[in-house]
Order: structure tokens, then sequence, then C-alpha cells
């Protein structure tokens, strides 16, 4: 799309919108939009790495996932008020990313089956020995994430952890 032109609310467009990319990474792989006769100018998208058609090295050692240490700032696109009022209202919300107890449910009572079938301590061992070499900070994050699912859990994770893990505990 050309910078400032929103495509319209019509229902078929929007439809379209969504399924010809959808195709393409059907046909193509997620790297579709590499391959020069498809390359949009200028985009940069990390999360999308590691498939079929890969053509430029794969953004070297930066992360797929997003880091706190390099926020992605989204830039405000200006209001077009009369055109929308013209081919119908776009609209304009972003969810807001917030933790809520409910989120857990599904983890505790799957944490609870790992008790009935003895897999706890592996699944413990499976999540530390992944955070053992990560920053110090995001091993925090993770403890209390965890925490959140099952106070046990937090600190187990957190122990086993820190004996596989070079950097000192943190005080709590």
């Amino acid at each position: 799309m050309v910078p400032g032109v929103a495509p319209s609310a019509d229902p078929v467009l929007q439809s379209r919108l969504f399924s010809y990319p959808d195709a393409q990474r059907y046909r193509l792989g997620v790297n579709f939009r590499q391959i020069p006769v498809n390359c949009p100018l200028h985009e940069f998208n990390p999360l999308l790495r590691d498939g079929a058609m890969r053509v430029d090295g794969n953004l070297g050692d930066y992360p797929t996932y997003l880091p706190s240490s390099a926020p992605i700032h989204y830039k405000v696109v200006p209001g077009m008020e009369h055109h929308e009022r013209w081919v119908g209202t776009v609209t304009r919300f972003h969810w807001e990313a917030s933790i809520e107890q409910g989120d857990f449910v599904q983890i505790q009572s799957l944490w609870n089956v790992f008790g009935k079938t003895n897999q706890q301590k592996s699944f413990v061992g499976n999540v530390s020995g992944h955070l053992k070499n990560a920053d110090p900070a995001i091993q925090d994050r993770v403890f209390d994430l965890f925490s959140k699912v099952a106070p046990e859990l937090g600190k187990w994770i957190r122990e086993e952890t820190l004996k596989l893990s070079p950097r000192e505990p943190r005080k709590l």
C-alpha cells in the first residue's frame, strides 16, 4: 500500500488482504517476502525466520523474540478522517498485554496432571536446562511467571536453574 493510503472497509478487499499473503506463506514459506520479486522496501520482522526460501543471511544473531533490550517503536500514522468518512471507518485499537489470574488456569491444570503422572521433575529439568544460560534479568522474569502458576513451581525452577547457572542467587 502507498504510505498514507489505507484500504477501504470493503469486506471483499479486507478478506483478500488477509488471504493473499496467507496463500503466499502456504505456498512459498514464511520468508516469501524475501524473494526479490516479493520483497518490500525496508521491512524488518525478526519473528519470521528459519523457514523455506531464506535468502538474506537470517538476521545473524538477532533474537527470534521481542527482546526487552531493543523495544519496538511503532510509527504513528496521521489520521485520515475525511477519507474514512467516504470509504468507511477503520478501527484503531491496540490490545493491551496484561497478565491476569485467569491466564494461568490451563497451565495450573496441566501442572496438576504432571503431578499425577510423575512428570513435574522432568518439566522443571527441561525449563531450568534451557534457562540456565539466559540473562539473569530474563531468568528472574521466568521465575516470577512460573510462580504465578504455582508458588512451589517458581521456587523449584529457580533452585534448579541456579544450580546449573554460574550466577549468584538473587536476594528475595
